[in-house]
């Protein structure tokens, strides 16, 4: 969709998008979880803000990205990609 609710969800159909969506679930991002926080009309928030854990999660998934990148499985930089996809997140 061009606008509303589904706008700024990361899209699940079209060229490319299951590569993309296997490649960042393999470096443990959730493709779902990637929309920021956006208000509807009312005012409030349709995402849950950040919380501590959310914060835990993000951690957990950092030391899964660095596992990753120590075994070799990713390199130095999807490791870094991913990193700061994390704190844009």
């Amino acid at each position: 969709p061009l606008f509303g609710p589904g706008a700024q969800s990361f899209p699940s159909r079209g060229l490319g998008v299951e590569k993309m969506r296997a490649r960042l679930k393999q470096l443990g991002i959730d493709p779902d979880r990637l929309t920021g926080a956006s208000k509807s009309r009312t005012g409030k928030s349709r995402t849950p803000s950040r919380s501590n854990s959310n914060a835990e999660d993000v951690a957990d998934k950092l030391e899964k990205l660095r596992e990753q990148r120590d075994n070799g499985t990713i390199t130095e930089e999807q490791y870094d990609e991913a990193r700061e996809r994390l704190r844009r997140y």
